[in-house]
């Protein structure tokens, strides 16, 4: 977004509405970000924070960006909103209502398990819902406390994949990633060396593991607001492999065909502070996919 330079002279009336009067109905607004900033040790640390708090923020609007909206790091302290009044409003009330716990850090940890069916439908079904005004959205519940997870490890039929977690500021993108990359043969190539015929193997790479992405913002003493994206990709091992031969090679060559089982799920929710958002996602065989992610105040 190119900021028309008068935007720079009136910097100091923070959080004036500054309509645009070549484009009816839209405003530039700055909002003063230094809550969020103040404690970094450098400018440098104090701009990339700005500039992942931009990208944040927009999860949070209750307005949806229009394709000529934006959201902007200004130097080391402001943003920059683009867009109707009611974006930059929607904007600065979240602001407002996080800035107080702007520097908190919060806690993520994300239980993700396999669970058999019967263990589902006794154990997890009435806990998760789609949400009522949208019957295909991602089935998600709440639970208050700690009792759930305490009690998973006495539970049948359920395999705990991975229990990544990550630290992360109000409003800030934080992801992590459990896994491997799998480098295999996906194609073979007929290349002339000397004038003869020879086969040459064309790779390619493939995630086998899992990716939590998550962004908070802590709204009161204890209720926390959770986005949450998640990509659990699991390849069968070993590869599946395909001989056939090849015009003038003498040996068979081999390609590999991977066969790949995964989710992908994401959520928006409130959670309790200590509690934990449930979603679930069903497999092939029947089986389900259970993520039990718990927010808390890191230490």
């Amino acid at each position: 977004m190119n900021l028309p330079l008068f935007l720079f002279l009136t910097l100091p009336l923070l959080a004036q509405k500054v309509p645009l009067a070549s484009d009816a109905g839209r405003i530039v607004q700055v909002l003063d970000a230094s809550a969020f900033t103040a404690p970094a040790s450098s400018p440098a640390v104090a701009k990339a924070r700005l500039q992942a708090l931009a990208t944040g923020l927009r999860g949070w609007s209750g307005v949806p960006f229009g394709e000529r909206d934006d959201v902007v790091a200004l130097g080391d302290r402001h943003l920059v909103v683009l867009g109707p009044p009611e974006l930059a409003a929607t904007l600065e009330a979240v602001l407002g209502k996080v800035a107080a716990n702007a520097t908190q850090p919060i806690l993520v940890q994300t239980t993700i398990c396999t669970v058999s069916k019967a263990t589902y439908d006794r154990v997890f079904a009435e806990l998760v819902a789609p949400p009522s005004n949208d019957p295909t959205a991602q089935p998600l519940g709440i639970v208050t406390g700690m009792g759930l997870m305490a009690g998973l490890d006495r539970l049948e039929g359920v395999d705990r994949l991975t229990c990544p977690q990550v630290v992360t500021l109000p409003l800030q993108e934080a992801t992590i990633a459990t896994g491997e990359q799998i480098t295999y043969v996906k194609d073979v190539a007929v290349n002339q060396v000397d004038g003869k015929p020879v086969a040459a193997p064309i790779h390619d790479k493939l995630w086998d593991g899992i990716e939590v992405n998550v962004n908070c913002m802590l709204l009161d003493a204890d209720k926390v607001g959770l986005r949450l994206g998640l990509t659990v990709k699991r390849v069968e091992r070993p590869l599946a492999t395909f001989r056939t031969t090849l015009a003038g090679i003498a040996e068979p060559v081999e390609i590999q065909l991977p066969r790949v089982d995964g989710v992908e799920a994401r959520a928006k929710a409130f959670v309790p502070l200590d509690g934990t958002l449930v979603m679930a996602a069903p497999k092939a065989d029947g089986s389900w996919v259970v993520t039990l992610t718990t927010v808390s105040l890191a230490k």
